[in-house]
């Protein structure tokens, strides 16, 4: 579905690989029913997990890197991208400093 010609093969589920690296993956039916054609992956998706790997990162989240997603036959397969644990007790130091202006004044951060 996700053919080289769409430029979203990195998406297509490997039964091989997958499983080992993502240890699990969850059928979202509640965003991917009925099922994505490759325009709205390539497009909405694709930017969608652009963001939360972002945000992720700025925020040095201990224990992911953002989300990841599998497409089977149009239906997204969503799991969490681990950190190792050396890894996250390396960024829990810098997402507590980064996190404590929202857990101090919330609305104050978004009167920039």
């Amino acid at each position: 579905m996700l053919k080289d010609a769409y430029d979203l093969s990195f998406y297509e589920f490997d039964d091989e690989q997958d499983p080992k690296e993502y240890g699990v993956l969850l059928c979202d039916v509640v965003h991917g029913r009925p099922p994505m054609k490759p325009t709205y992956i390539g497009i909405g998706w694709y930017w969608y997990y652009h963001g939360i790997r972002h945000g992720a990162g700025i925020l040095s989240l201990p224990t992911t890197h953002g989300w990841d997603s599998r497409f089977v036959n149009g239906y997204p397969y969503i799991t969490a991208i681990r950190t190792t644990p050396e890894e996250a007790k390396a960024r829990e130091p810098i997402f507590r400093e980064k996190i404590r202006p929202f857990l101090e004044n919330f609305d104050g951060v978004w009167d920039l």
